[in-house]
Formats: structure tokens, sequence, C-alpha cells
């Protein structure tokens, strides 16, 4: 794109007081608007924005008389201030510059942002003039406002990196500016984590750009992206059969659906209602929502060379819209319908950027900011006149007409726009997204389509819940504003008091933005039926494509694609008459089931829901069988993969909708009120395990960490220190008190032996050994009897072989699990029974009952116990196995063992050991003596005792 051109003024050093005024006002109200006047804080607020403004309007109409006529699509004010710093990429040096661009793309969205920004300023004014910390607020209203007009104006990625993440740090202020409620600041902390979770994809994005484009602008990006966009992603050195460009698409696409609430990142927008209205009606009109939807045109060339990431990103944008769409429907609250319009209103938008109608999709954000700003402003004067805190129920509205006249008027001006009501500006930017998905379907085949019916679908259930909202909010008759025994929200009794019409501040903003909402569309009049009247009377698309052979500020798919199929005056046909036809219905159910209702009605509402959601199901299955037939066509390996994972997740969500929607017993009412419960299902699957193994590792880093290699070690040193500076204090007799004391200890320690003994048995041989020292002589006592077995000696080490009642210390019984991994059980033996603890083992041990008799609910263990020289064992409820009986033995149950012996318990054994106990006496060279005692169990052949008494020597 050149950038080299001629205006009657140089309007370039404007662009950056366009960014900086906003961001002046911020600073000053920042430092100083603290116990300043209002008056002073609203002069600042809103003179900066509105300056911006103008200055904005200037440098647009600037950049009009430039070009050749209204057609002209490469013409740019530039704006280079300095290098900001610089990056290597292979041998070249890459320079980051902080440098401001206005061309048509970033034209129309700076006029919009400063226009809609400076209205909502006004009208703040009035409505948080009021509140403690209106300072602060608006404050942060103008920090929004520069960061989004950076994003904008940026010629490159990382500057308008920064804008992006401005956005979405005045979000999280603003989202929870009254963040003394828990649940306001968690609102705002929900938003600001799930946009960084898409920000990585934008990252990622980023330096796949610059890894092979070489630069950071985006023009230079765009301009060269054919000759890079179509080498492959190499991993290790090997393709992996995706494109540059289709790779950096992909990624940046993700950053979109964080920064524009898109599925599966949607979840954060309609928590924002949590913040004040103005900030409501700033994100969801002008500013960070449409973050995404300009950012994909800002890169429209690198976006079109995968038309598989465009079917991608039109497929999601239309099940956003669907979904948005089929929530709003049965919502209560007045903010909140009209967040879950947003969503769906944005899915439009990327459903068109998807089907390469880049220019439909800016003006339907242009038109949306106007009609979707004046919604949500209305609905904030409704609030204001009842006094209502948060949210106003439309349950409990009604008749609000006859007190507000003029919010009434302006609200139902945009509920025609948003409602595709012919003429309107709605009517002309949705029917053009329309055309454009008839219009891409001859580039990406069925997916147009299947986008085409979803899009009309959730335009009905526009139309329909727009009204609902609209004929039960100024409709019938007033319902008191608040649900019974709801007394005011802090309010005292004011809810009491008869609404009434907000003031100037107010209802100027909406009078502008409703008149916008009906006029705007006329810069986009339907290119295809001026082609049929040979009347260049669309003003908008020329203007962002260019015109007769011109590249514009955004792609387009080349002319003559429609050749041999319809022609572009037929498809204009449809969509007009579709989009007319599902807009006037929606109307018109909405008004047959709520003109003249007192109440919501959740039969009917259910109804329209289970409609749109098994509609919804039916096309879906439709895409999985056309994407199956697809995937086994395709020979890339990473795209069947991607194209197997879309299908599972889509198989997934149309199941999942066939199955709300046509079982009857399932409450789909309640499944749409709560959001289909996609915040549980996060809750369970992402959120639930990721705070739990942040417990853990704090948990970890708690103990180990800031305990034991932290806390631990510092004591240490402090008790040791401690310890040492009592030794250290000055006095010589102390000195030599403790130089006397350590000499003792080692004189002690060098002039007495030192030993251990530890044996190692082999059946009943065990070779004992103690420590060895210098000089070191050794005397054995092998059954610890008190009379040694050996005379003095030098060796170490003895070996003895057990045998003989004189030799063992006691016996001991060995429960065992053969073949089974499990380590023996030893059991102490005395003459008391001691149970066998066979149930620690894997084994089956109890009898089977007998023919007539119950098996017994706990079966008790057998027990043994100590008779003279032999094992008494009794079996009670176990299969007992060997040893000896007598007759009365048989009669008791029990059964003898020796030493030696084993019984099988069930599959278990049952072995008799004995314990050896040994005794080693060592003498050193100055005759000091001491002495080791060490025990083992051994493995003995049978063997008849006497009584064993156990003697401690």
């Amino acid at each position: 794109m050149d950038f080299d051109f001629s205006l009657p003024t140089n309007p370039a050093p404007m662009l950056l007081w366009i960014v900086l005024l906003p961001l002046l006002g911020a600073i000053i109200n920042g430092f100083f608007g603290r116990g300043a006047a209002k008056g002073l804080v609203s002069g600042v607020a809103v003179g900066t924005v509105a300056t911006s403004f103008l200055l904005a309007l200037y440098c647009f109409t600037m950049l009009v008389l430039a070009g050749e006529g209204e057609h002209a699509g490469n013409t740019a004010i530039t704006l280079d201030l300095y290098r900001w710093f610089s990056v290597t990429v292979g041998e070249d040096s890459v320079p980051v510059n902080v440098r401001f661009t206005m061309d048509h793309l970033s034209g129309i969205m700076t006029v919009m942002v400063t226009g809609i920004a400076s209205l909502i300023h006004l009208y703040s004014t009035e409505y948080m003039g009021d509140d403690p910390s209106y300072p602060r607020f608006m404050t942060y209203l103008n920090l929004f406002t520069a960061s989004m007009l950076i994003l904008v104006l940026g010629s490159n990625l990382p500057l308008m990196f920064v804008g992006w993440e401005g956005v979405g740090l005045c979000s999280y202020l603003l989202i929870g500016f009254w963040w003394e409620n828990p649940a306001y600041a968690a609102a705002g902390r929900k938003a600001f984590v799930v946009n960084r979770i898409g920000d990585f994809g934008v990252l990622i994005g980023t330096f796949l750009l610059l890894g092979s484009a070489h630069t950071f602008e985006f023009a230079e990006i765009n301009a060269g992206v054919i000759e890079y966009g179509q080498r492959q992603v190499e991993l290790g050195g090997f393709p992996i059969g995706i494109t540059i460009a289709g790779a950096a698409a992909f990624f940046l696409f993700i950053g979109c659906t964080g920064k524009s609430a898109q599925l599966p990142l949607y979840v954060w927008l309609p928590d924002a209602m949590a913040g004040p209205t103005p900030v409501s009606a700033l994100i969801h009109a002008a500013t960070m929502v449409t973050a995404g939807v300009y950012l994909c045109c800002r890169l429209s060339p690198v976006f079109m060379m995968s038309e598989n990431v465009m079917a991608l990103i039109a497929v999601t944008g239309a099940l956003t819209a669907l979904l948005g769409a089929s929530i709003g429907v049965v919502q209560t609250q007045m903010k909140r319908i009209l967040a879950y319009s947003t969503v769906s209103q944005l899915g439009f938008m990327f459903a068109a950027v998807g089907m390469g109608a880049f220019a439909a999709g800016i003006f339907h954000v242009f038109t949306h900011a106007f009609f979707k700003a004046c919604l949500f402003l209305g609905a904030g004067s409704v609030m204001h006149a009842i006094h209502a805190h948060g949210d106003a129920d439309i349950r409990w509205l009604g008749g609000m007409k006859k007190y507000m006249p003029r919010t009434r008027a302006t609200f139902l001006i945009s509920c025609l726009a948003i409602a595709g009501f012919p003429l309107t500006s709605g009517f002309f930017s949705k029917d053009e997204i329309l055309f454009g998905a008839l219009e891409g379907s001859a580039h990406l085949g069925w997916v147009g389509y299947a986008v085409f019916v979803m899009l009309a679908v959730a335009a009905f259930l526009t139309a329909f819940y727009m009204f609902r909202l609209y004929f039960l909010t100024f409709e019938g008759e007033f319902r008191g504003g608040h649900a019974p025994g709801d007394h005011g929200h802090g309010h005292g009794d004011e809810h009491h008091a008869e609404p009434h019409e907000s003031g100037d501040a107010v209802t100027i903003p909406l009078m502008v933005l409703a008149a916008g909402a009906l006029i705007v569309g006329f810069l986009g009049l339907p290119h295809w039926l001026g082609d049929v009247l040979h009347v260049h009377w669309n003003l908008w698309s020329p203007w962002l494509t260019g015109h007769e052979g011109e590249h514009g500020a955004v792609a387009a798919f080349a002319a003559g694609a429609h050749e041999g199929g319809l022609s572009p005056t037929m498809l204009g046909v449809i969509a007009m008459s579709v989009g007319t036809a599902v807009g006037l219905g929606g109307i018109g159910l909405a008004y047959s089931w709520f003109g003249k209702a007192d109440a919501i009605a959740p039969e009917r509402e259910t109804l329209i829901v289970r409609i749109a959601v098994i509609a919804g199901g039916v096309i879906g299955v439709a895409l999985c069988v056309l994407l199956g037939l697809e995937i086994a066509q395709t020979t890339h390996t990473a795209a069947i993969v991607a194209m197997v994972l879309g299908l599972i997740v889509l198989g997934a969500m149309s199941l999942f909708a066939l199955y709300v929607g046509a079982n009857p017993r399932v409450d789909t009412y309640r499944w749409a009120m709560d959001k289909w419960r996609v915040d549980e299902l996060y809750g369970k699957t992402i959120v639930g395990p990721l705070r739990g193994t942040s417990v853990v590792s704090a948990n970890i880093d708690r103990i180990f960490v800031d305990g034991l290699l932290t806390w631990v070690p510092a004591q240490a040193a402090r008790g040791i220190g401690w310890v040492l500076t009592r030794a250290q204090n000055g006095v010589i007799y102390a000195y030599t008190i403790g130089l006397t004391v350590g000499a003792a200890g080692l004189i002690w320690w060098f002039t007495y032996p030192h030993t251990s003994l530890v044996g190692e048995a082999q059946d009943a041989n065990v070779v004992w050994t103690a420590d060895r020292g210098p000089g070191y002589e050794y005397r054995w006592d092998f059954d610890s009897d008190g009379d040694w077995d050996t005379d003095w000696s030098t060796e170490s080490t003895a070996t003895h072989s057990y045998g003989g009642d004189d030799a063992f210390y006691g016996l001991v019984a060995v429960l065992e699990a053969g073949a089974l991994d499990v380590e023996p059980i030893e059991i102490e033996l005395s003459e008391e029974p001691a149970s066998v603890p066979v149930d620690r083992l894997p084994v089956e041990w109890a009898r089977a009952p007998g023919e007539g008799e119950d098996a017994p609910r706990d079966p008790a263990p057998p027990t043994v116990r100590l008779e003279g020289g032999q094992v008494v064992l009794a079996a009670n409820d176990a299969v007992v196995r060997g040893g000896t009986q007598t007759d009365e033995d048989r009669e008791a149950g029990t059964f003898r063992l020796s030493p030696g012996d084993t019984a099988r318990i069930g599959l278990a054994g049952l072995r008799i050991a004995v314990r050896a106990r040994a005794t080693v006496q060592v003498r050193n060279a100055f005759g000091n003596f001491t002495r080791a005692r060490e025990e083992l169990t051994l493995r003995v052949p049978h063997t008849e005792l006497e009584p064993i008494a156990r003697t401690e020597r």
C-alpha cells in the first residue's frame, strides 16, 4: 500500500493529539480530580474526548479529500514519532516504530470511537455525577478511550498490542468499578483472565508473522503475504501441513475470540454488566469488543490465505450468534438481554469476516455502535428513572413510555435498527452480511449456506427478544419498577415515586445515537442493486476494499467468483428478502405475545428456544456430515487432525442441542436462563482442576519453600549464632572451661571403644558382625545368657549355628502370603491369645458355611498363644491345616505347633520361628569396655523345646 500523497493541509501531527488528549484527561483527573469540583472533572473528561473527536473528524475529512474521489482506497495519513526498539530476526534488525496511521479502515474506526465515546462521556456526567468516585470513573473512561485509539491508529503489531492490553486493563478497572461488591470484583477478574487467554494467541500469531515477514508493520505484512504466507510451518525441520499464514491467522483469531467474546471465550462479556451502564455502552458499542473484528480486517490478506481458518471463523461466528440469541430470548434483566445481544451481533460480524465480507463486517461494527450504545444508555436511563441499582427487571416495568417519551422513542428506533427493520442502519448492515454469506459460498462451499441459515435464525431471534424487551418495558401498564418486597436497593422508598424522564445530558446523547441508528446505514446501500441500476451509490465497500483494480484497506474476494452460479443480484434479492422476512416475523411474533401483555410468558419463550435449538442441532449435524466428507478427501495430516477435533466439538454441541431441544423432560427455559450452564462446565473441567493445582502449589511453596528451605535454615543459623555468641563473652576462664570440656570429650572418644552389631541369617546359621576399631578385641555371648561363649580375639565377625534350647531367646509367629508380593507379618507370642491378622493379606481364609448354616457377617480370625514350649493355634472361623491335635484339641478346634512348623490358614501360611539374641563385648588397648546386642528372627527345622523363659540381661 502506498502512503505517499499530498493534502491541502498536513493533518499528520493531529494524530498524536487524537491519542494524547484522552490520555491527558485521564492523567489530570487521575492526579488532581479527587477533591476537585464536579464541573471541572466533567469539563476535562468530556472536553478532551470531544476535542479528539473533532480532530479525528478533520483528519478523516482530509483523508476523503486526498484521494481521487470517494473510491480511492490506498491513501493514508502517517505520523512517525520515534523508534521504540528493534529486534533481530535472522540477519535482519527489525525496527518497532511509534507510528500512527489513519487509512480508510482506521479512519472509520477512529471517528466512531471518539464520537461514541464523547456521547457516553457526556451521558456519564449526569448518570454518574453523584457517585463518590466520579473522578476515578472519568479517569478510567478517558484511559479506555485512549487505549482504543492506540489500538486503532497503531501502524504495527507491538503498538497495536499496547492498546490491546490497555483496553483489557481498563475493562478490568471499569467492570469492577464498584469493587466493594464481591460479585462485581469477580466479574472484573473474570474479564481480565479470559482476555489474557486470548492474548496468548495474539502473541503467537505475532511471532509467526515476524519470523516470516521480518516486519511488524501491518502494511508490509499484508503486502508480502503472497511470498511468505504459503510456506509450511516446520517443527524440527519437518513441515506439518500448515502454512505460515494459516497458523498465524488461527492464533490471531484465538485472541479475537477473547477480546470480541466469541465461542468459547465469550463468557466474560455478560458478566461485564457489573460495571456502570456507561461502561457497558462503551465496551459493547465502540471499543473493546470490536477490537477483534478490527484486527481480522486489518490483517485480512493474511486471513484470506487460509480458507480453512476462514471457514472456522465463519462457523464460530454463526454459532456464537445463535447461542447468544437463544440465551437472550429468556433473560429478564435489561442490560443482560443487551449483553447477550452483543454476543450475538459480534457473531454476525465474525461470520462476515469468515466469509470474506470484511467490509460488511466493519459496516455492522459501525452501525451496531450507534444502536447498541443507544440501547445501553436507554436502559441506563430507565434504571435511573426507577432508582434501580445494577440492572432493571423487565417483569416489573411496563408503561414507561408515559413517563419517558424521549428515552422510549430512541429505544424504539434502536430496537428497529438491531431487528433489521427496512431502511434502518441494521437493515443494511445485516443484509450485507447475509449477502456476504451467500456470496462467500462460491469460495467456501457449503459453509456459506450453513452460515446463512444460522444467521437467519439468529436474526429472527434477535428481532423477537429485542421487541419482547421493548414491549415489556415501555408498553402496557407500569408495574412498579421493582419486585414486591424489594425496597429500592439502598435507596429507601424512592422506588415508590413515579418514574421521570432523564435530563438533557442523558437524552441528548440518546437522540444523537438514535439519529445515527436511522441514517448511517445509507452509507452502505446494497452495491448489488447499484450494479443493476448502474449507479455507484454504495460508498462503504469501495471506500474500504478499493475500486476498479485498486487495493483497499481491507481485502475482498476476487470479482467474477460467481460465474456459473446465481448472479450477485439474485443473491442480494434472496439475502434481503430473507433478512426482511425474519426481522418482521420476529417483531410481529413479539407484538402478538407481548404487545399488550403484563408479564413474560415462559412457556412461549421456551417454545421459541426449543425450535431455535433444534434448528441449530440439525444444522450442526449437517455440518458434521459435510465435514466428515471433507476429511475423507484431505491428505494433509495436520488438516485432518484439526478437522477431526472440530468434528468432535461440533458433533457434541449438535447432539446436546438436539437432546435439550427435543426432550420434553428437559427444562429448556431453565437451561437457557442459566446460559446453557457453560460457566458451570468450565468451572468443573478447567477452573476447578486449576484451583486445586493452585492450592497444592501454594501449600508446597508455603510449607516446603517458605518453611523448610527458608524458615528452618534461618532458625538454625539463628540458633547456632545464639549459641556461639553465648560462648564469645570475653571471659578467659569461660574459654578455658570450654577448651577443657572439648579436650575431655575428644579424649573420651579416642580412649573408649564404640561399636554396633548386625546379623545376617541363613536358616539357623547367623553371621554376626561388629564394628572394627584400632586395637579392638571381641568376645561373644550367642544366646545372651550372661556366659561368654568365646575368648577374646581380634576377629570382628563370628558365625554361630543355632539349635538347642539355650540358644533361643523366644518364639514368634510369622504370617506369610506365599507367592504374593506382601511383606511377612510377625506376631509376638505370649500366654495370652493374640489375633492372627489374616484380613491384612489379600487371600481367602474364612471357612465356607455348612449346610443350613448362614455365613458369619464378620468371621473371627484365628488366634495364637504360648503353652509350654509349643504354640496353640485356635482356628475360630478360619480354615486351618497343619500342626498336631489331641482329642481335646479337636473338640476345641485348636492346633499345636512347634518351632519350625508351618500351618496353612486358607491361602496364607503361619510359620513358627525363633528369636536369637547375641551380645558382643569389645575392649581396646586402653582396657576400656563396651558392648552391643542385637536380635534376629530365624527359620529353623522342627524342634521340640521345653518352656522358654525370657530373661533380660
